[in-house]
């Protein structure tokens, strides 16, 4: 049983994990596969434009595999999301009651609207593990994976009121449901 995470962004997202992604909270028949995501970061003088993510066609499918490449690029959107300020990518793929992922997106809104920017905070997923979960009324998948965050500060120019967060690290339950596409349910943090 895991533990939900309150403040989805384990960066502010990949505080995902234990309190990590302060919003929500939170195997072994293939190799872990892992993907380095990256974004534009905004630094305290200048003001970036980072391209949206492009959802791949391996994360369309209702595969295990298509779960797994879904779990990358939700963490590539987040990563836009904290650079970006702007969430509403996260909101489309998540549903509602998805604690994390509600703490998230209210966490990037809250930012922004204090005049504020992430320096930092990028989030990197390794998926360890997936299964798939099916009967006649759901379809679930539950991938595992470990999400390394780099330094991160919450820039408030000119307020002394900076927050910085160190390089971290957590491991997460990502728990999936397939309506026509998959959307996050909930993000767990396990041991």
């Amino acid at each position: 049983m895991g533990k939900h995470l309150t403040r989805f962004a384990v960066g502010t997202v990949a505080a995902a994990v234990a309190l990590a992604l302060a919003g929500c909270g939170s195997d072994k028949a293939q190799p872990p596969s892992s993907v380095r995501t990256t974004s534009t970061v905004a630094s305290p003088t200048s003001t970036p434009t980072p391209t949206a993510p492009v959802m791949p066609d391996a994360a369309k499918q209702h595969t295990k595999e298509g779960a797994e490449a879904f779990v990358r690029y939700f963490w590539d959107v987040a990563n836009a999301a904290q650079s970006n300020g702007d969430p509403s990518e996260l909101t489309d793929l998540s549903l509602d009651g998805c604690e994390a992922c509600d703490g998230t997106i209210s966490s990037i809104r809250k930012t922004k609207a204090a005049g504020g920017t992430y320096v930092g905070g990028t989030s990197t997923v390794v998926v360890q593990s997936s299964e798939l979960l099916q009967s006649e009324t759901f379809q679930m998948a539950h991938v595992q994976a470990r999400i390394d965050v780099s330094d991160e500060t919450v820039d408030y120019p000119g307020s002394g009121k900076d927050v910085h967060r160190p390089a971290r690290q957590a491991r997460i339950r990502m728990e999936l449901t397939w309506a026509g596409g998959w959307r996050v349910a909930q993000i767990v943090a396990v041991a």
